[in-house]
């Protein structure tokens, strides 16, 4: 809960902020690694549900945010009745953090709840029927902690410990459960499939495992990782819409690297260089630092420009930020995706957890884009540059085919605006 000192707005915001940060030392060390069972949960089904309700307009943005609260508010309980605290909403997936006794117990426990609600039978009034699906990692271990300066202080979750679990996501199939080799020795070996090349998957229930820790930690104001448009969009209380938004995804990698032959210090060195280089460009061309977000090897920081407001020139705004970030050195490799067009936009979570956020087939693409990019360069699509007013330095790409799309897609490099 908020101290007395925070206002009614800030108070507000504390369901924004993950509960793990409300109780970092204030001026303590800016990287810690915690041990701990850490899951990767990816939902599939709201990305096709979002382009069916987007052509209902605001009833079908608000019949989304209604389906969206109804699966990820229970979800959220889930996780807190087991001592699970989420770090990070990646769109329809979430990242979620066990410590303490029995934590691959009660992570395995909780992933097995969540994946009982989201394969129930879902729909809205104008979907008779929704089929959602969910896959999920867990690894055991340790994981590294960092807060660096992006103009708030935002948590990057980084590392090789970080990696296992996303890799364990990413293995799994749709409604599966897998465990890394590490956190399936924690558990009895009844309740797990047999062993591949990513783990065991979990084939039974655990049973419960209910966090019964009293933490009378104090906490603190969540003002310092808030980003002021956040703080604005909460103390208006906007609604959710479908709208059309540039989205980019900035990829920085050799993390794990740096940890092994550098140390802690070397690393957040580096993410404190990248999150200052952010922090510029979303400064100077008026764009939003949206979120950061999880990927093997690094991470990945998600940019906008339309959302939470447009300023009607979006995309030259991103174009020009995300070139700007790619040409600092930062001592990491970096390389982004950069894409346009409708997504909804809006909050999802429950009163004790939640984000802002923008999902859609767009967002989907343009990390698509980010991944089919090289090591300082931009891949930006067809629409991006078609609405750009200001001369493009860059080359055409042979038309490609992404997971999801039957159609071929066609973008370019942007070497320099």
């Amino acid at each position: 809960m908020p101290s007395p000192a925070v206002t009614p707005e800030l108070g507000m915001a504390v369901p924004y902020v993950p509960h793990l940060l409300l109780r970092w030392d204030e001026g303590g060390p800016r990287h810690r690694q915690v041990d701990g069972s850490l899951v990767s949960a990816d939902i599939s089904g709201f990305t096709a549900l979002s382009e069916r309700l987007a052509a209902y307009g605001r009833e079908g943005a608000e019949e989304l945010t209604v389906l969206l609260n109804r699966c990820f508010g229970p979800m959220i309980e889930i996780v807190e009745a087991r001592g699970g605290d989420v770090l990070k909403f990646g769109g329809d997936a979430l990242l979620i953090l066990f410590t303490g006794p029995d934590h691959t117990a009660r992570a395995a426990g909780a992933c097995w709840r969540m994946r009982e609600l989201i394969e129930r039978t879902w729909s809205t009034p104008l979907v008779r029927r929704v089929e959602l699906g969910i896959s999920q990692g867990i690894h055991s271990g340790t994981f590294d902690l960092h807060l660096v300066d992006g103009g708030h202080q935002e948590l990057l979750v980084v590392g090789p410990g970080m990696t296992a679990t996303v890799d364990c996501e990413g293995a799994a199939d749709r409604g599966e459960i897998l465990l890394s080799h590490q956190a399936a020795a924690l558990l009895d070996d009844g309740v797990l499939g047999p062993p591949g090349d990513h783990g065991r998957p979990l084939t039974g229930d655990v049973g419960e495992y209910l966090w019964l820790v009293d933490d009378d930690t104090p906490s603190r104001t969540p003002a310092p990782f808030v980003p002021g448009w956040l703080k604005e969009q909460v103390a208006a209380g906007r609604v959710a819409e479908h709208r059309v938004v540039s989205v980019a995804f900035v990829f920085f990698g050799g993390l794990d690297d740096v940890l092994a032959a550098e140390g802690p210090d070397a690393a957040h060195d580096r993410l404190s260089r990248l999150a200052a280089a952010v922090d510029e460009a979303t400064r100077r061309f008026g764009v939003y630092w949206l979120a950061s977000d999880v990927y093997p090897g690094g991470g990945k920081v998600i940019l906008t420009a339309g959302a939470p407001t447009s300023t009607g020139q979006d995309e030259d705004a991103l174009v020009r930020a995300v070139r700007a970030v790619l040409d600092v050195d930062v001592g990491l490799p970096l390389r982004g995706g950069l894409n346009a067009g409708p997504v909804f936009m809006g909050d999802l979570g429950s009163d004790r957890r939640r984000t802002f956020t923008v999902m859609g087939d767009t967002v989907n693409l343009a990390a698509r884009l980010m991944q089919k990019s090289q090591p300082g360069q931009l891949v930006a699509s067809r629409p991006v540059l078609e609405a750009v007013r200001t001369e493009v330095v860059g080359d055409e790409l042979e038309p490609f085919l992404v997971k999801g799309k039957t159609d071929p897609i066609f973008a370019s490099t942007v070497d320099a605006v």
